[in-house]
């Protein structure tokens, strides 16, 4: 319900919302950061066509900057609301990428139904926290979980291993690969049902 308001408030109301972000905007060096991962990700699935070996350098660049900007947001104290609803975007956008690339080489049933879970979930919940950044609110429900954040990890890691396996061909790179992104499927969730738990907490 909560999701089929989010899409409901931007379909019926696009003015309102842009004037909503728009007028909390605060670009601190951390969210400059954030967007020019963002702008990363096109230019991730050109070389991902052109060159693997250069995909890959700049997805873990990409990832790297997600660990940086959040330390400069704490380091300099410029956390902000906006940046806190943009980093997860950036971070699911050059995902969901890699996962593209992933799956249009690899043609793997398993690997797709996988795939499919994460970004069912990473959308829902990207949906949700847009939902409550325009209505100026951030549930604490919406924070990262210990969980949330393995997964995370899992997923880096598998997505590592698998654009670098679509180059290199090596076997034992593709099963290790394969195990943490199942892994990290599973983990989606786990964590997706104990947000749903802690979900029902939130007041609207």
């Amino acid at each position: 319900m909560m999701l089929l308001n989010a899409f409901t408030i931007l379909n019926q109301k696009p003015g309102l919302c842009y004037y909503k972000i728009m007028n909390t905007v605060n670009f601190t060096l951390a969210t400059v950061i954030t967007c020019a991962r963002i702008l990363l990700v096109p230019i991730f699935l050109y070389m991902a066509t052109v060159d693997m070996r250069y995909a890959v350098g700049i997805f873990i660049a990409a990832s790297l900057s997600d660990w940086f900007d959040g330390f400069i947001a704490r380091k300099m104290s410029c956390q902000t609301d906006f940046g806190a609803l943009l980093d997860p975007l950036a971070d699911k956008a050059m995902s969901w990428a890699a996962l593209l690339v992933i799956n249009r080489s690899i043609h793997h049933p398993a690997l797709l139904i996988a795939s499919i879970c994460i970004v069912a979930r990473d959308a829902y919940l990207s949906a949700q926290r847009v939902y409550y950044y325009i209505k100026k609110c951030y549930p604490e429900q919406l924070g990262v979980s210990k969980t949330a954040k393995v997964k995370t990890a899992l997923l880096f890691v598998s997505q590592v291993l698998l654009t670098f396996y679509l180059y290199a061909k090596n076997d034992l790179v593709y099963q290790v690969g394969l195990v943490l992104l199942y892994a990290s499927c599973l983990l989606t969730l786990i964590s997706f049902g104990l947000y749903l738990l802690r979900s029902k907490k939130i007041e609207l």
